[in-house]
């Protein structure tokens, strides 16, 4: 498997390291991020994969992977209610990925983004506030 059949593909791969893969939730720029399953815990997890296979030359490949497994190894030390927690990262051949704790998805902020369903301020404070508290810890 390369990295190649986790972006192009329409199926997506079985396993990646102990991590069975169960369906894709999202895509981007630099990568792909999956719903799996760690047989050892029996816990649902996201898989980010990162799409090194978009560099031209070797170099930049490994540059992005180093930098790809430092935010694995800076975020893992994090423990905060407010950020995921990193719980594992590896390689299997190219193929590069972060193993984070799953958040079922529930309402995105996308609908209150319209000048007519803006959310009440009470709320986009207590919002703001929450993610400011993540933000401070994470840059202390």
């Amino acid at each position: 498997m390369n990295s190649d059949d986790l972006t192009m593909a329409t199926d997506i791969p079985k396993k990646l390291g102990k991590y069975e893969i169960i369906k894709e939730l999202g895509r981007g720029s630099m990568g792909v991020v999956y719903e799996g399953h760690d047989p050892f815990t029996d816990h649902r997890v996201a898989l980010k994969v990162a799409n090194t296979h978009k560099f031209r030359n070797k170099k930049s490949a490994e540059r992005y992977k180093k930098a790809f497994f430092n935010e694995a190894h800076t975020a893992g030390k994090l423990k905060h209610p407010n950020i995921i927690d990193i719980l594992d990262a590896g390689a299997e051949g190219d193929i590069c990925y972060i193993v984070m704790e799953l958040v079922e998805a529930g309402n995105t902020l996308k609908p209150y983004c319209t000048p007519e369903n803006l959310l009440p301020y009470e709320q986009v404070v207590e919002i703001i506030f929450k993610c400011a508290k993540a933000l401070d810890y994470a840059h202390r």
